[in-house]
């Protein structure tokens, strides 16, 4: 067991811990001395029994500065530093994602093997982003871990000396996820992913998040041994590759598939995670009518006509006020029978 320290980070709209983390502190625990968790929320309804039989401490504060004003707090308030000196490594972790949907021993012999200073899960790939900017490419920051020579640099300690909490996403990613990752490598640390070395590799395109887009891929083809949860939120375009992912867990590995289930169907229920579609009435919807359109061809348009791909359905076009592509037509040039039906996406 390597005398690594973990910080773990909850948050949760109705101030619960879930199910879930069970399996994610069980598992992180086979590879850390010790796991610190926060609760990002000020009062506990529910749940503590998840965490207690894995976490030396648990501290509750307010959302404030998101999982990174967390961490700061923990490094900055929460342990003193001979604390911290007592640990070689640390892992700077949240709830976001469900695991392990493989054991972490691959991921960890493969990434002990690579040559690196610091590393996470996967690599945004950079982009654009109308809050943020043009960013470059990075570690992304839901699971870090940063090894000896990294976690007691002078560049890492100045950083959480010096850290400022966001006061909104933009600007936690901006200051945390991006920050941490341009101090360290101008400091001439180096970062990789885990997706960099995994068989076989993984590269997301350009300007796309690759747990959003590529759920299904990351978990089918290369073995990535966590999924996000908010891959399965209502406003994901790329939902329907989630639910496909949410079928192969099912089917093809050991991980209780329920605790993902049953997390989605009560925070649907309460409308906690986005509005969604109701999958069999839409599938009953297709079969009423000889033709079928989708009015809109935004997010909610493309989640319909990914759900109908999935599915083997076809549907004439998008209709929109002004087509742009060739499965785009204008809703006034077209004859609407009292056969067809329209979805309104």
């Amino acid at each position: 067991m390597n005398n690594t320290v973990c910080i773990y980070v909850i948050y949760d709209v109705q101030s619960v811990i879930n199910p879930y983390i069970v399996e994610v502190l069980r598992e992180i625990l086979r590879f850390v001395k010790d796991i610190y968790v926060i609760c990002n929320f000020p009062q506990l309804k529910k749940g503590l029994e998840y965490v207690a039989p894995y976490a030396k401490k648990v501290w509750f504060r307010e959302n404030i500065g998101y999982d990174s004003g967390a961490y700061s707090d923990a490094i900055n308030k929460y342990m003193d530093s001979k604390e911290l000196e007592r640990y070689d490594e640390i892992i700077l972790t949240n709830d976001t994602y469900f695991a392990p949907i493989y054991p972490f021993d691959e991921m960890f012999i493969a990434m002990k093997e690579t040559e690196c200073d610091y590393w996470g899960i996967t690599r945004h790939p950079g982009g654009y982003d109308k809050d943020i900017g043009t960013f470059e490419s990075h570690i992304q920051s839901f699971f870090l871990y940063f090894r000896e020579e990294t976690f007691h640099s002078k560049a890492f300690q100045e950083f959480w000396k010096g850290f400022e909490y966001g006061r909104n996403k933009a600007e936690a990613i901006v200051r945390f996820e991006l920050g941490i990752n341009r101090c360290l490598t101008d400091n001439g640390f180096v970062g990789m992913a885990y997706s960099d070395v995994s068989d076989p590799p993984f590269h997301a395109e350009y300007g796309f998040n690759p747990y959003t887009r590529y759920a299904l891929k990351m978990i089918q083809d290369h073995r990535i041994p966590m999924i996000k949860k908010t891959v399965f939120y209502g406003k994901n375009r790329y939902l329907i590759s989630a639910l496909r992912a949410l079928e192969y867990i099912r089917d093809n590995t050991i991980y209780d598939s329920d605790l993902i289930k049953n997390y989605i169907n009560e925070y649907q229920s309460k409308g906690l995670i986005g509005p969604y579609y109701d999958f069999q009435k839409l599938d009953q919807f297709v079969k009423n009518h000889k033709r079928v359109y989708i009015y809109g061809a935004g997010v909610w348009g493309h989640i319909v006509a990914d759900y109908l791909s999935s599915q083997n359905t076809s549907f004439e076009s998008y209709l929109v006020t002004n087509p742009n592509n060739e499965n785009e037509v204008a809703f006034d040039n077209v004859k609407i029978e009292r056969t067809d039906g329209i979805i309104l996406a």
